[in-house]
């Protein structure tokens, strides 16, 4: 079982979509996808006249904004990854955490208040892999409920993780728009916890990969066996078992 996390700003791009579900055709059983929303659900929020914040890579989310995320991810995003990837012949099938319950979550913990901002605490990892094991291409988006049943806006890093290690994936993929990680241009062929905070002191990581990699090792953590930050051509050339992106690992190979 692989999971395979979308960046939401690629969606709007329709080469994109046909090289995902070329890349889909590549394997024996189709991965599960949670993708985020990105430029569409910003777009929105500015057409209705909301400002978009972030901090450290998460969206701040009052009550107008999550009514802007849920038409972001639950419409506009949703559907084209589902249109694209059925344009293509795949079974694709548009669900949010929501649905059915499949991914719990509870309110994020930060130091700013953060909004209708959710953490992810629980999977339905047995609903989601009967899912996949049925031929469903199923297309996540990483809108969550608690346990009491209220809407929470997740990032879709976090989720990503908690879905590996809820259907207990061997591989979790980020499929980016660069090859890898980047320092100074070039891409990081492997990427520890040493060098991660290597590169955080050294202020080498952008806010909006750290949610991406701090999502990466905990899926490690919760026993996912590898983790690869990749664009298109690499995951693809990964798959064909040439050394392609970034491989993140909670230590060293050398260690």
């Amino acid at each position: 079982m692989w999971v395979l996390k979308v960046g939401g700003r690629q969606l709007d791009d329709a080469g994109f979509i046909d090289g995902l579900a070329d890349l889909l055709k590549q394997f024996e059983q189709p991965p599960i996808l949670v993708h985020g929303g990105g430029k569409g659900t910003s777009a929105l929020s500015g057409r209705l006249g909301l400002e978009s914040r972030f901090v450290e890579g998460l969206r701040v989310t009052d009550r107008a904004t999550l009514e802007a995320a849920v038409m972001g991810l639950a419409g506009l995003a949703k559907m084209q990854v589902v249109q694209g990837l059925v344009r293509h012949g795949l079974r694709a099938l548009g669900l949010t955490g929501a649905d059915a319950g499949l991914v719990r979550c509870r309110k994020l913990e930060h130091a700013q208040d953060l909004g209708w901002v959710g953490d992810p605490v629980r999977v339905d990892g047995p609903g989601l892999r009967g899912l996949a094991e049925a031929g469903w291409v199923i297309c996540l988006s990483p809108l969550c409920l608690d346990e009491e049943g209220q809407l929470y806006n997740v990032n879709a890093d976090p989720v990503a993780a908690a879905v590996a290690a809820g259907v207990q994936a061997e591989t979790l993929i980020f499929l980016t728009d660069v090859q890898g990680i980047l320092v100074n241009g070039q891409s990081v062929p492997e990427i520890d916890r040493a060098l991660f905070a290597d590169l955080l002191e050294r202020g080498h990581l952008t806010e909006g990969i750290l949610p991406k990699l701090r999502a990466c090792f905990e899926a490690l953590d919760r026993g996912v066996k590898q983790v690869l930050i990749s664009d298109l051509k690499g995951v693809s050339a990964w798959l064909q078992g040439h050394p392609a992106g970034t491989m993140v690992r909670n230590v060293s190979r050398d260690s």
